[in-house]
């Protein structure tokens, strides 16, 4: 009796831990990967390009693509992925319909999602829920082709969680995401808090919410997975529901008291905003432009949590110039390194907080004669020390590796100095002049030096003006606001202005000190 006992005390330690939550490594796990596309033809080279990327085994990756009533050439590129690829994956299972090429319903009422779109997408999922059980898949990872998962480690992270159902979060240019944070009683879309602070990163971790989409694996070692469904009859409760896929599978898990995850413990990739017209490419290229998609580094064969040493094109060194007091400003820059794969050394700016004559008189800083004072801020000085002492490391460690470009232009005037590439022969024709006595605003001293200023008796104080300036075009880096819109920050031009000059231009403070705290 005893015996029996034990037996049955260790065959349920074994049930509950390998049969529910699953021993097997993670690679070992078969994941089918649910990819249902139309009119993507556009974004198939770049979601293509992060889901290749993915760093777990193709051969345990089953895919099942399906493709219908397309009107551009999805199914040609498609095709010529496959192609390519399939003999990489454990299995592909695919069908990929030419005709028809539009729902006539659709049509009539220019209408994107009708009911015989909508009933053909559920049944299309219903579908691939079938064939993961069928292949006896341990996981079954629904993903749309509009989605890019920027993160190789994002399918190893889910897995790990062991969640019956969990999203990674998908961030926007706006501020919608994969997850809602609520359901109204009208089973639509509510705005909560927590939902805020979770797409913000306020918060990190994992979290319960009401719906999730887009990006979403299903673990289906777990038994409650089998009362997941995308069918709104399936539903006891909800008989007066909308017939949407998204909240059909939500109301299934609720009523069967399954939990629907999003975790945002990384950067995990993006979600494309959805156009009112289905063919507005230039709507989804304006998006992918404004997150950087293309720019993104592919990291191969390097350890999960780590950057690569080498930059890509070689440079030297990369300077992201931060002031202490906007650590929020430098983690959101960290993280955009981070999905570009660069080695960037952050330097503390010059804070003009913390400007005095002392000094200021220490570097002879003074402002360019007969230059128009009330031009001048003590940001604007700030900024000016900030990047001369870059100049000047530039300069004694012969940083010199700057990329050749196809994509060059003359520009007429610099402005902001927000990011620019400098060479060790442009960086001494900088600091040769002496900038910090003939102070004037950074942007306007590197127009002068490449003699494109309007101002003869302001650039006649410069000689020689030859520095070598290039632009490209189209831009690689641009402002998140511009002057003036909603949401700008300077800490530059509005700083107070120097009010008092010396005869000799040096600029002079109150009492030999910091700013007094009216003009902080």
């Amino acid at each position: 009796m005893v015996k029996s006992i034990c037996l049955l005390a260790f065959t349920l330690i074994i049930y509950l831990t390998c049969g529910f939550i699953n021993c097997k490594s993670i690679d070992d796990n078969l994941v089918e990967v649910v990819l249902l596309v139309r009119n993507k033809n556009h974004l198939l080279p770049l979601f293509f390009r992060f889901f290749e990327n993915l760093n777990y085994p193709k051969k345990n990756l089953a895919l099942f693509i399906r493709s219908d009533h397309n009107k551009d050439e999805t199914i040609l590129g498609l095709e010529n992925w496959l192609s390519k690829n399939e003999h990489k994956y454990h299995s592909v299972n695919k069908k990929l319909d030419i005709f028809p090429s539009f729902y006539e319903d659709a049509i009539l009422k220019d209408n994107l999602w009708n009911s015989e779109r909508m009933s053909h997408l559920i049944h299309l999922k219903e579908e691939g829920l079938k064939e993961a059980t069928k292949i006896n898949a341990d996981f079954v990872w629904f993903i749309d082709a509009d989605t890019f998962h920027t993160n190789p480690y994002v399918l190893r992270h889910l897995i790990k969680q062991n969640k019956t159902v969990i999203a990674p979060l998908l961030k926007s240019t706006k501020l919608l995401s994969n997850f809602w944070g609520g359901m109204k009683s009208n089973y639509y879309y509510e705005r909560t808090e927590e939902y805020m602070d979770i797409v913000l990163d306020k918060k990190i971790g994992v979290f319960s919410v009401s719906l999730v989409s887009g990006s979403v694996l299903i673990n289906l070692r777990h038994p409650n997975s089998k009362k997941l469904s995308f069918q709104r009859q399936k539903l006891m409760f909800h008989p007066n529901s909308p017939d949407l896929d998204i909240i059909n599978f939500a109301l299934t898990a609720k009523e069967n008291n399954i939990q629907l995850h999003v975790i945002n413990r990384h950067e995990y990739g993006y979600m494309l905003l959805i156009s009112e017209s289905e063919l507005d490419i230039k709507f989804d290229l304006d998006q992918i432009e404004e997150l950087n998609l293309t720019q993104i580094q592919m990291k191969k064969n390097v350890q999960e949590k780590t950057r690569s040493d080498i930059n890509p094109y070689n440079l030297d060194k990369i300077y992201c110039i931060n002031l202490l007091r906007r650590p929020d400003r430098r983690e959101k820059m960290e993280k955009n390194f981070e999905l570009l794969n660069l080695n960037v050394t952050f330097v503390n700016a010059v804070d003009w907080r913390d400007l005095n004559e002392t000094f200021l008189k220490s570097l002879d800083v003074r402002v360019l004669k007969n230059y128009d004072r009330g031009d001048i801020t003590y940001g604007l000085i700030a900024n000016l020390i900030s990047h001369y002492f870059i100049w000047k490391e530039i300069i004694e460690h012969e940083y010199d590796q700057v990329p050749n470009s196809k994509l060059l232009l003359k520009p007429a005037v610099s402005f902001c100095m927000l990011g620019y590439l400098l060479s060790y022969e442009g960086a001494k024709k900088l600091v040769n002049q002496g900038p910090l006595q003939k102070l004037v605003p950074i942007d306007l001293y590197v127009s002068i030096m490449f003699d494109h200023y309007y101002e003869d008796r302001v650039k006649a104080q410069f000689s020689p003006r030859d520095l070598k300036a290039f632009a490209v075009n189209p831009m690689i880096l641009k402002p998140t606001h511009y002057w003036g819109q909603e949401g700008h920050i300077t800490d530059t031009a509005t700083a107070p202005h120097v009010s008092h000059l010396t005869q000799d231009d040096f600029i002079q403070m109150k009492l030999n000190a910091r700013l007094s705290k009216e003009e902080l």
